[in-house]
């Protein structure tokens, strides 16, 4: 597998090292993705209420379709994967770049992230790692946005990160990218 370190996210209880796996789609994606469906698909089994029975299977439906990638669009042509510090994979993401945008086409995070499951070994930010990777890919490449079709079990959190509803007939989920001049890099790294 050929990745490339992109950046080290730290938040108050997690350190976290996003890579970009550098071929369109990665069969160790694949394995990992695969994985999860069938952890997801247990938990959902053993889940009491609703609504975690639900983001379960919307975990599993999301992982299946990431396990699948390697049979969409090839515009699909960037793989991510979020590691914690003991090199266990904890956010998968899989983007587009289109014209003026990028389309965040797959994203999924662990099983054993879900915050409705009650876990001591839980890893949060792996998410939001993504997507910030995702507006920085955007805002190097000058597109205008970053989009996405999210199932509903993740209109908080994609609303937490600030994207907002912006379809009418079809659900989709956009951020808008704001431009900044390379001399605001430079003042920042000077600090």
């Amino acid at each position: 597998m050929s990745i490339s370190e992109i950046q080290n996210y730290e938040n108050a209880s997690t350190e976290l090292r996003l890579v970009q796996v550098s071929d369109s789609f990665d069969d160790h994606v694949a394995k990992v993705a695969s994985i999860w469906v069938r952890v997801a698909l247990e938990k959902a089994l053993v889940a009491t209420e609703k609504r975690e029975q639900e983001q379960f299977r919307a975990c599993a439906k999301i992982s299946s379709l990431i396990a699948d990638s390697h049979n969409v669009s090839p515009n699909y042509g960037f793989s991510y994967v979020c590691y914690d510090a003991k090199g266990q994979p904890q956010g998968i993401m899989i983007l587009a770049i289109h014209s003026d945008q990028v389309e965040v086409a797959r994203i999924v995070t662990n099983p054993n992230n879900i915050r409705s499951c009650v876990n001591k070994n839980q890893v949060r930010g792996a998410g939001t790692c993504l997507l910030q990777e995702a507006e920085k890919l955007a805002m190097n490449e000058g597109k205008e946005s970053v989009y996405l079709f999210p199932l509903d079990e993740a209109n908080d959190f994609y609303e937490k990160n600030g994207f907002l509803q912006t379809g009418d007939d079809i659900r989709i989920m956009t951020k808008k990218i704001q431009k900044v001049s390379q001399e605001f890099f430079q003042s920042i790294e000077n600090c």
